[in-house]
């Protein structure tokens, strides 16, 4: 809606046509007469001629609304919101409450007060973090999010920006899927317990990095975010939280918690393993069914992973290794906090090559029976190198 070619004019010679015309464009009805002949008006969209003051004026009160000879705005009621308000500064809020493109925050500028600082519309800041509630999504733990979140997720990736997931749980029914060499994109929730992924389809992954077994995805970053399914997924193998198909390098995973799933991280048997990633603040719920993560049948030793701290509840993991065939050299582990196991869970095993130095690592409350306890907790890497700084 907007008013072309307006002319607030005294002259009544020019006139009620031009208005007519100029207030049908904004989607208005001018009513005949004028306040000072006399008017009616029945809907919001009827306005009265104000000819003393080249002005119109539109009803936001009661219906009908009587306008008597010789009067103003002023005399037949107040001038503002649940009176009369005045043709232009209707069509001014109506455009601001417009979706339409060009109106709404596209109206509305806005200039920072730093030194250096532009001007830009509010439309154009808006688009800086693209929120997932932007493309429809409720959160509520019960309507189906699929379409929306999927369609946010892949807008976000194809358009190498960042997306926002505001507190709330997005019920999905498929995965979603980053295509292979879509890169330079980033998502952040309010925090991994409030900003919750969850899948409702039962034995699929929550994400899969990569469309295609070849090429590779980098620079991405996952931040402040949940991830679990609706139904326990016992013995749902290709239940996982996060699932690399392709090759995944330069990739920041912070602060994500695996809350429900059999693996929280699994890679693609037959491919690399990850190279530069650096992941920190990680926690594997009482939820994960079968381990933290499984590198099994990864190819080519990668190198320069840095890890953080993690914290693992294994209380009811059954995989048999809590972290799975790791790969890789030049790796580096901050603190590993492992509790709950009962299970006889080995902690971890290593490819062959593989080199690994962990600063910490903790265990508390695993019990450990049978062959785990008769063997090795840790499964050294063959023609390799783990260092372990303190074991507790």
């Amino acid at each position: 809606m907007a008013l072309k070619g307006l002319i607030y004019n005294t002259s009544k010679e020019n006139d009620r046509e031009q208005w007519r015309r100029s207030l049908a464009e904004a989607g208005l009805t001018l009513v005949d007469g004028s306040f000072e002949e006399g008017a009616a008006v029945n809907s919001k969209t009827d306005a009265v001629w104000y000819i003393a003051a080249g002005q119109c004026y539109s009803w936001d009160g009661a219906f009908p609304k009587a306008v008597p000879t010789g009067s103003t705005p002023e005399t037949t009621g107040v001038i503002g919101l649940g009176g009369w308000v005045s043709v232009s500064d209707a069509v001014l809020r109506a455009d601001l409450a417009s979706s339409e493109n060009g109106l709404g925050a596209s109206l509305i500028v806005d200039k920072p007060p730093y030194a250096g600082a532009v001007s830009r519309t509010q439309h154009s800041k808006n688009a800086d973090t693209l929120s997932a509630k932007d493309f429809g999504a409720v959160g509520d733990g019960v309507t189906d999010d699929t379409a929306a979140i999927t369609a946010w997720f892949d807008y976000v990736i194809s358009n190498g920006k960042q997306g926002f997931l505001p507190s709330g749980t997005y019920r999905i029914t498929s995965t979603l899927v980053v295509p292979t060499l879509k890169s330079g994109w980033s998502i952040i929730g309010q925090g991994r317990l409030t900003s919750i992924i969850e899948m409702a389809a039962d034995n699929v992954p929550i994400i899969t990095f990569g469309d295609t077994d070849d090429g590779l995805l980098h620079t991405i970053s996952l931040l402040d975010i949940g991830l679990n399914y609706t139904n326990d997924q016992a013995g749902n193998t290709s239940a996982n939280c996060i699932y690399f198909r392709a090759v995944n390098t330069w990739n920041i995973s912070l602060r994500l918690k695996f809350i429900g799933g059999y693996w929280g991280i699994k890679m693609r048997a037959g491919a690399n393993a990850p190279w530069g990633c650096n992941w920190d603040l990680l926690e594997w719920g009482s939820g994960i069914k079968g381990g933290a993560i499984d590198y099994s049948g990864s190819t080519s030793a990668t190198p320069n992973n840095v890890w953080g701290r993690f914290g693992v509840d294994a209380k009811n993991m059954t995989e048999g290794t809590i972290f799975k065939e790791l790969k890789g050299y030049n790796n580096s582990v901050g603190a590993i906090e492992i509790f709950g196991g009962t299970n006889n869970l080995r902690l971890m095993s290593f490819q062959a090559g593989s080199q690994f130095v962990i600063n910490s690592l903790k265990c508390e409350t695993i019990a450990l029976t049978g062959a785990i306890a008769a063997n090795a907790l840790i499964s050294a890497p063959v023609n390799g190198m783990l260092q372990i700084g303190a074991l507790s």
